[in-house]
């Protein structure tokens, strides 16, 4: 989709206070919208008529100084989306290499005979394969491939379905997690571990030990292994084992859950004390010994006892029998999936807390967490643990700064970020009032603008980003201006202090960060719709269909996106039951709710939640 400032709709938007022959200009913004469906070539040339357009828009209106500043707004637009479309260029022409140098395989070979060799390298772990799943009532067909799985594969799948009625795709990767084929996916992992079981089993002949999880770590279903058939004295199985293998190995793990058992038993009652009297890191302890309950629950003995490993350590510290201060990878010498999945979900509840609350450190520790994960399906197990040491320090740097608020700043440049806010902030709560004109406003949305992206680079961490707007905000005249005919507070109007605008700026973040996951759960449901239609063999063409769906419907989440921006900077959260009566009135949405392949039910649910999520957080700030 088209950087804003390159839409025809913003144009039209800001073009309506002034007289431009702007045809040439309508038709090249146009133009682009449609090049992004023609390719990556087709958007660079719309872009380069938009530019020469654009810049004779500019030669004849150089006194213009509005206009000036929108074209500006365009070139920084122009300059993005030339990037993203040449990258995207050299993608479609690499594609295209690959896809004469290597034509594959259509056969149902794909899901049987050429399976076998993916398995076993997945088995000898240190690879990470992608997955496309289909489940249809009691039928379920899996794909496993080293590239990028096309839509169109969907329709392989589906016709090896006796009854495909229903039929829906998860997408995932495969890799080797706790000595099982683990499969994440994008989704629940409630219900799939038995039904891929039986599906490889089918497919390959191989029983195997299946685990399935979703993108959060803690949503794990793992079915535990059957015995193999075959009588008393020693039927061998897919592994080589014999009945008396099987016997030996029941025997091992009724001695694991054994200890297991006991061991947890004795630490309930110490974990209840903890909790009862909040001493020692209760979040963590909380969290482990749900994760311990959990593999309990799984039958997973081993990384049980492991994690109970872990909880031991957390009471002793806590009980003051060994330093607070746990090392810093407190899992060692434990079998290392287990050891990373036991010591994240440990860390999530401070995470998430450390996430709500923001701050400087907030997008910094995102990124870890999400890399480590990456580094853990990949089996770099010490990478990963290495990244949540560093989430672990910059934990402990948030609560060290809430603890020693009066200690320095160790950056120069955030202490003089800083010390301008404080010296502008007066200066922007009396720019910021009611009863200006039209020529204020738009003066006051400039001032706004660059507030808050200041705000968003010093939250980002980047002071001396943040540092450079505001001090340009302050050499300039549109504030000075603004503050100088203010004359104090409108009449029968107050003027927002300080921290409101602070609580504007920290609602404004909160709610695109909430409103940033919509449109990937919207392109989830497209790219599902789209090989349902290719499979179905529709008369319509699915890319065009599909197309003007997105279109529709990523417009209307903008202008919702937008109209939201305006009830938090009026500070009235009232405008978001109309946002939501809006979005179950849409006639596509209506539409498309109705529609059982394309589950529009389940995108406007997500889109209400967000909604919710943002208006609580406007309420509770």
């Amino acid at each position: 989709m088209a950087e804003k400032a390159l839409t025809e709709s913003a144009w039209k938007a800001f073009s309506k206070s002034g007289d431009y022959k702007d045809a040439a200009f309508v038709k090249a913004l146009a133009a682009l919208d449609k090049a992004a469906k023609a390719g990556a070539q087709a958007e660079l040339d719309a872009l380069d008529e938009i530019d020469k357009q654009a810049q004779t828009l500019r030669k004849a209106h150089k006194a213009d100084k509005k206009l000036s500043d929108y074209l500006d707004d365009v070139d920084k637009a122009l300059g993005k989306q030339r990037k993203a479309s040449e990258d995207a260029l050299a993608a479609e022409r690499k594609a295209a290499a690959s896809s004469s140098d290597e034509e594959e395989d259509e056969s149902p070979a794909l899901l049987t005979s050429k399976m076998i060799p993916l398995i076993r390298e997945v088995k000898k772990g240190g690879i990470v394969l992608q997955s496309l799943i289909a489940v249809a009532g009691k039928e379920t067909v899996v794909l496993l491939s080293r590239k990028a799985i096309s839509p169109a594969r969907g329709k392989l799948l589906k016709e090896q379905m006796e009854k495909p009625a229903g039929l829906k795709f998860i997408r995932g990767e495969c890799t080797l997690e706790n000595n099982a084929i683990t499969f994440i996916v994008q989704g629940q992992a409630a219900g799939l571990a038995k039904r891929l079981k039986a599906a490889l089993l089918a497919q390959v002949e191989q029983r195997l030990k299946i685990r399935v999880r979703g993108e959060d770590p803690n949503d794990i279903d793992e079915e535990a292994e059957e015995d193999a058939p075959g009588g008393p004295g020693g039927t061998p199985d897919e592994g080589g084992g014999t009945s008396a293998d099987r016997t030996a190995q029941t025997q091992a793990d009724d001695a694991l859950k054994a200890r297991f058992e006991a061991r947890l038993a004795e630490l309930e009652p110490k974990v209840a004390e903890a909790l009862r009297a909040q001493r020692g890191d209760v979040s963590r302890i909380r969290a482990v010994v749900a994760f311990a309950r959990e593999k309990g629950k799984d039958r997973t003995w081993q990384a049980g006892l492991q994690s109970l490993d872990m909880l031991e350590k957390l009471l002793a510290a806590a009980s003051g029998q060994v330093p607070p201060s746990p090392p810093q990878n407190p899992t060692a010498g434990v079998e290392p999936g287990a050891a990373f999945s036991a010591r994240l979900a440990a860390l999530m509840p401070e995470v998430k807390e450390a996430l709500a609350a923001g701050g400087e450190s907030a997008t910094d520790l995102k990124l870890k967490v999400s890399e480590a994960g990456v580094f853990a399906r990949k089996r770099e197990f010490e990478k990963a643990q290495a990244l949540l040491d560093e989430v672990e320090d910059l934990l402990a740097q948030g609560s060290s700064s809430e603890e020693e608020s009066d200690e320095p700043p160790e950056d120069p440049k955030a202490a003089a970020y800083r010390a301008l806010v404080a010296r502008l902030q007066p200066q922007i709560d009396r720019a910021s009032r009611s009863g200006l004109t039209p020529a204020q406003q738009e003066a006051l949305q400039k001032v706004q603008t660059a507030w808050n992206l200041a705000q968003e680079s010093a939250d980002a961490g980047n002071f001396e980003r943040g540092l450079l707007i505001l001090q340009r905000l302050e050499a300039g005249d549109v504030l000075a201006g603004l503050v100088g005919t203010s004359g104090g507070n409108a009449p029968g109007g107050t003027a927002p202090t300080g921290d409101g605008r602070g609580r504007i700026v920290k609602q404004r973040i909160f709610m695109i960060q909430e409103w940033s996951k919509v449109p990937g759960e919207l392109r989830t449901r497209l790219q599902g719709f789209r090989g349902l239609l290719i499979d179905a063999e529709a008369d319509e063409d699915p890319d065009e269909l599909v197309d003007a769906i997105q279109d529709a419907l990523e417009s209307l989440l903008e202008e919702i996106r937008d109209e939201m921006d305006d009830a938090i900077n009026a500070g009235d959260p009232g405008r978001f039951a109309g946002l939501r009566k809006r979005m179950g009135s849409h006639p596509l949405m209506t539409h498309l709710a109705s529609a059982p392949d394309f589950d529009g039910g389940a995108l406007r649910r997500a889109v209400e939640d967000a909604l919710d999520r943002i208006e609580r957080g406007m309420l509770a700030n």
